[in-house]
């Protein structure tokens, strides 16, 4: 199988990395949507787009799609959920800008080499402050992100610990409905400083690129 290339492309600048797109290529390409929105160049290199807040109706040329993008990176509403073992964050976005969120950190025992009731009491222990991780997230994100203001699900775009994330969207649904968002982001703890990158990653159009040497 042939193997490309990936890259993830701030949403604010992907005008400009479709524009080197196509003069490393050819000069020319079009958008094919039969499956997922592809860029086909003449010299037969492809860009594969995983395009954030996709609505799942195709556009029909590639302004279209440019015009998405930069109102998903002005505007989009959407919510992030971050959990890791050292801390949480919850924010709610519009595009690219958190416009509330709170931030919080917890200390999670790492895992102890000790054997028998020691080693229990430490998996114990280490249980309950995941748990008082998770905790804290699910009691602040309904404020911050005006659950109740919304009409239908609000969409969430999570990172971090899968196995707390998974913990934190379960009891989060039974508040209130969500549509949680395939799209899920690799994060460090979760500071106000990482909740700012991550809502830029979340708009972001990631890219895998197949030049037409590897595809042949």
């Amino acid at each position: 199988m042939p193997v490309g290339r990936s890259a993830e492309v701030p949403a604010g600048r992907f005008p400009g990395w479709v524009d080197r797109f196509r003069a490393g290529h050819g000069g020319r390409v079009r958008l094919s949507i039969e499956d997922d929105p592809t860029l086909r160049a003449v010299d037969g290199a492809t860009a594969a787009l995983d395009v954030a807040f996709d609505p799942g109706t195709g556009w029909a040329d590639l302004t279209s799609l440019l015009t998405h993008v930069a109102r998903v990176a002005a505007s989009h509403p959407f919510a992030l959920l971050l959990v890791r073992r050292g801390g949480w964050a919850v924010a709610r976005c519009e595009g690219e800008r958190v416009v509330a969120s709170k931030v919080g950190t917890r200390y999670v025992q790492g895992r102890t080499k000790k054997g028998g009731s020691s080693q229990q009491r430490y998996a114990r222990r280490r249980g309950n402050q995941a748990d008082s991780v998770v905790s804290a997230a699910v009691e602040a994100a309904p404020d911050v992100w005006g659950v109740g203001m919304h009409r239908g699900p609000l969409t969430v775009i999570t990172g971090g610990d899968r196995l707390l994330l998974a913990d934190a969207v379960g009891q989060l649904t039974k508040r209130a409905p969500l549509a949680v968002s395939a799209r899920r982001l690799e994060v460090p703890d979760p500071l106000r400083a990482v909740l700012h990158r991550a809502a830029e990653a979340a708009c972001a159009v990631r890219v895998h690129i197949l030049d037409p040497a590897a595809g042949a």
